[in-house]
């Protein structure tokens, strides 16, 4: 901002000049903005970043509703959610390391019941192949209030042999396990 001064030279010419306040904070401020901006430029190694592969659910194999369980149709739907994970690369290959939660909500009164949802973890090749299927199985105690329940389930996983420049080609996709009919009836459901 600048501000006229009142004259102070002899010949009372006005001139401008900037407001001190305004001068006095920005000298010091720029000085050491710009000497951090010289360190961390010059001091910054390139860190590779660990490059994951993508994960993801299985659109239409995310949500499973009613579920069935021992000959019995449940009024309940589960879902997948919150699908989190990260990677590094040891000597053996890619590391995975990631958690899904199975959240079970019961659509009607639902007495106090243990559910038990199969669900798969596959890992693809570049080219699309699944080359990894792993079935496993959460098991989620309703309380019979009516309240939704679920369970985090925690997967830990190696691909030998795979490296730093292959892994983000590689996808895990996670849903639920059911048998082909309820699976393309899932997928109806969801309009594919």
């Amino acid at each position: 901002m600048n501000r006229a001064t009142p004259p102070s030279d002899p010949d009372d010419t006005p001139r401008l000049r900037p407001h001190r306040r305004w001068r006095r904070g920005r000298g010091p401020i720029a000085a050491l903005a710009l000497g951090l901006f010289v360190v961390a430029c010059s001091s910054t190694p390139d860190i590779p970043r660990a490059r994951c592969p993508k994960v993801a659910f299985v659109y239409g194999l995310d949500t499973l509703s009613p579920i069935e369980q021992g000959g019995r149709t449940l009024p309940a739907e589960a879902r997948l959610l919150g699908l989190r994970g990260s990677c590094g690369y040891e000597d053996a290959g890619l590391e995975l390391a990631y958690s899904v939660d199975i959240i079970v909500e019961p659509t009607a009164p639902l007495d106090a019941t243990t559910v038990e949802l199969p669900y798969f973890v596959a890992v693809t090749a570049p080219d699309g192949t699944v080359i990894d299927k792993r079935v496993f199985t959460a098991r989620i105690e309703i309380d019979g209030s009516g309240k939704p329940a679920g369970s985090r389930e925690e997967i830990a996983q190696t691909l030998e042999g795979v490296g730093p420049e292959q892994g983000a080609m590689y996808k895990v996709l996670v849903g639920f396990e059911l048998p082909r009919s309820r699976a393309i009836e899932q997928w109806r459901k969801r309009g594919i």
